[in-house]
C-alpha cells in the first residue's frame, strides 16, 4: 500500500524539489512543539517523491504526504482516499480568501485570517507572521487556527477537544542547515502516539490499535493523577465528527482516585483495541473516512486543582475503512 501510494505521489508532481516559504520541507527536517502545561509534540519530514514530502506529526492529520510550491507559496495535502491533491491554503493570496478541504473529518474550510502579525513563542520572535482559521464540522473536536512564519513554517496551532482549546508552540526545530529555538532542559512530558491507517480492510482487521508513549524528558518525576481507575480512552468518529465507538464503553471503571509516576528518562505506554463496529448497532462500520483518538484521562499532579475526566495530552490520526473484494 505505501508503495502504491509513493509511486501516485510521484506521477503527481514530478519535477525538482521546491518548499514554500511558509511551510519549508526538507527531508530531515524536524520540529517540537509544547503545550502550556509541559505536553510535547514532534513533527518530522521524512520520504520524499518530487516536490512531495511524507511529514510524520502534522497536526490532526498525522503522517501525511505534503506539498510546497515556491513559485505561488500554494501548500498541498495528499487524499489517500480520493488519491488526489488538496490545496490547503495559497499564502500569497489576501486576507479573507477561503479554501475548501476536508481535514480529519472535522474541519471543512480554511481562510486566511491576517497577515504580517508578529508572533513570540518559546523557539522566539517571528515577523511576517500569517494566520489560517479553520471551519469545523464538530463542536469538540478540529483546528482552530494556526500560524505559520516565513522560512520556518507552523509556528503554533490551537485545537478543540472536550475539555476547549489547547495551543502547541514551537519550542525548537530544525529546517536545512538551520536551527531554531533550544530545546527544553526543564521538566517536561514529551508525547507521541502509534496509530492504526492510513487503510484497514474490515473485513481482515476487525479491530484497531492505538498507543499514547508518555516520556519524561526532565530531571524530576512527574507524577499524574486520574479521577477514576481509567487512564485513557480511545475514541472513534466518522466523516461528520460523530462518535462511532469508545474504547471505553463496554469496560467499567472504579470511581477513585489513582496515581502513577513516570521518573527522569523513563516512559509510560497505555492504550488497547477498539472494535470497528458501530456503538449503536454493533454492526460493522461502513466504508468511509474515519478518525481515531486516544486521550490520557489524567493530569499532572501540580495542575490537576479538580478531579474531572479531562483529557490533557491526546494524539489522533484519520483511517479509511476498506473492504478486501473476495472473488469465487
Amino acid at each position: 500500500m505505501r508503495k502504491q501510494v509513493f509511486v501516485a505521489i510521484a506521477m503527481l508532481f514530478a519535477g525538482s524539489a521546491t518548499a514554500s516559504e511558509f511551510l519549508p520541507l526538507n527531508v530531515g527536517d524536524s520540529a517540537n512543539y509544547v503545550t502550556t502545561n509541559g505536553a510535547w509534540h514532534e513533527t518530522r519530514v521524512g520520504d520524499s517523491a518530487g516536490n512531495w514530502r511524507h511529514v510524520n506529526g502534522f497536526p490532526l492529520i498525522g503522517a501525511s504526504w505534503i506539498s510546497s510550491e515556491a513559485t505561488d507559496s500554494r501548500v498541498y495535502l495528499y487524499n489517500d482516499d480520493t488519491r488526489a491533491s488538496v490545496l490547503l491554503a495559497d499564502f500569497s493570496r489576501n486576507v479573507g480568501t477561503r479554501f475548501n478541504l476536508s481535514l480529519s473529518g472535522c474541519n471543512n474550510s480554511a481562510t486566511i485570517a491576517a497577515k504580517n502579525l508578529s508572533l513570540t513563542v518559546p523557539a522566539g520572535s517571528f515577523q511576517r507572521v500569517t494566520r489560517l482559521d479553520f471551519g469545523r464540522n464538530c463542536a469538540d473536536a478540529g483546528l482552530i487556527s494556526a500560524w505559520f512564519a516565513p522560512n520556518v513554517g507552523l509556528i503554533k496551532w490551537s485545537e478543540s477537544n472536550i475539555a476547549g482549546a489547547r495551543e502547541y508552540s514551537l519550542q525548537s526545530a530544525r529546517v536545512g542547515a538551520t536551527t531554531i529555538g533550544q530545546p527544553a532542559t526543564a521538566a517536561g512530558i514529551r508525547l507521541s502516539a502509534v496509530l492504526p491507517g492510513p487503510r484497514v480492510l474490515i473485513n481482515m482487521t476487525p479491530r484497531v490499535s492505538a498507543t499514547l508513549k508518555i516520556e519524561n524528558t526532565g530531571t524530576q518525576a512527574q507524577t499524574f493523577t486520574c479521577p477514576s481507575t481509567q487512564e485513557f480512552d480511545i475514541t472513534l468518529r466518522n466523516a461528520a465528527g460523530e462518535v462511532v465507538n469508545t474504547w471505553s464503553a463496554t469496560r467499567r471503571f472504579a470511581q477513585v482516585v489513582t496515581t502513577f509516576s513516570v521518573a527522569p528518562g523513563a516512559s509510560k505506554e497505555v492504550g488497547g483495541e477498539l472494535d470497528l463496529t458501530s456503538l449503536v448497532t454493533n454492526a460493522p462500520l461502513e466504508i468511509g473516512s474515519y478518525t481515531v483518538a486516544i486521550d490520557l484521562r489524567c493530569q499532572i499532579e501540580q495542575q490537576a486543582s479538580t478531579f474531572q475526566t479531562v483529557p490533557s495530552y491526546s494524539a489522533q490520526g484519520p483511517i479509511f475503512v476498506d473492504r478486501r473484494v473476495t472473488l469465487f
